[in-house]
């Protein structure tokens, strides 16, 4: 599988088979994919949703990053998102659709989306000897939540905000489709990234590593 929106030497760039939801001056959800290459920093996005019309009507226009169908835009401009529990290892990256990011116009007329990161990052960098990794969990000491339904609020010109809702879990964890093989030299680690909301590990967090044995 391709990764999608990834980041390179701290840089993030578009993937040619990346789509999002567009709120066009409305709460209906609009599908847009990436016409650009793969690698482009900005680009333009064309509709591929059928029906465009229905909708609440809004103050300006809205997208966020990734497309779901089950993203849900409110009158009051909130959108309403849900993270879910299991990434996707991607190598030296950040899972495929991990990586939230909203945008606000100034207007309806305005059609030009600054996006802004929702989430952070958390890099774990492991070695082992004869080791090879399928799933890692991650757990805030304090049973921060990390995952399930978020409202997210998007202004123009303004960071985004996310909260996450009282039924949310406390985990979150990275699965490897095909076991990944650790390094065997500390000085150049294997690396594992998690996509996560604001949060403060104020008492730490715990990983459990599970390998290809189970263990």
């Amino acid at each position: 599988s391709c990764v999608r929106l990834y980041i390179d030497d701290n840089k993030l760039y578009w993937h040619n088979s990346d789509e999002i939801s567009i709120f066009a001056g409305t709460t209906k959800n609009l599908k847009y994919k990436f016409e650009g290459e793969t690698g482009s920093r900005t680009g333009k996005f064309s509709c591929v949703t059928s029906n465009t019309s229905g909708g609440t009507a809004l103050d300006c226009n809205y997208a966020i990053y990734p497309y779901s169908a089950l993203t849900t835009m409110l009158a009051s401009g909130n959108i309403e998102y849900s993270l879910s529990s299991s990434q996707k290892y991607a190598e030296n990256s950040f899972a495929p659709n991990a990586n939230i990011m909203v945008a606000a116009t100034e207007d309806t007329d305005n059609t030009h989306f600054q996006f802004k990161n929702v989430v952070g990052y958390l890099k774990l960098q492991l070695y082992g000897n004869n080791t090879s990794v399928k799933t890692i969990t991650l757990t805030g000491n304090k049973s921060e939540k990390l995952t399930g339904n978020a409202t997210i609020t998007a202004s123009f010109d303004k960071e985004p905000a996310l909260t996450l809702d009282d039924n949310a879990t406390n985990k979150v964890t990275l699965n490897c489709e095909s076991a990944v093989k650790l390094s065997s030299d500390s000085a150049k680690p294997t690396e594992f990234w998690f996509a996560l909301p604001p949060v403060t590990f104020s008492e730490g967090f715990t990983i459990t590593v599970t390998d290809s044995d189970g263990n």
